[in-house]
């Protein structure tokens, strides 16, 4: 009878064991970090780094409750879009 006993803790604690190893293995879900657009009410501006000291990012729009990039177009002949000048 102790016999049995040691045989069902034995196979009793590999299986925890095994299942520790298994959990430990299992990959977690991604998660993406939250939008915190520099915003007004519904208009807002996504930074996504610097470039040689100027801001690069996007355009966003609050659209039912969800920031939405917004596509920007350039006017038709023009290359890029131009800074505001400081005069």
């Amino acid at each position: 009878m102790a016999q049995r006993i040691r045989w069902i803790a034995l196979c009793i604690g590999l299986l925890l064991i095994g299942a520790g190893f298994g959990f430990a293995q299992a990959v977690p879900p991604q998660t993406t970090p939250p939008i915190n657009p520099l915003s007004g009410s519904d208009v807002g501006f996504q930074v996504t780094g610097r470039h040689n000291g100027m801001v690069r990012g996007y355009f966003m729009a609050h659209i039912n409750g969800q920031w939405v990039p917004i596509e920007t177009v350039l006017p038709p002949g023009a290359s890029r879009i131009q800074p505001l000048s400081m005069r």
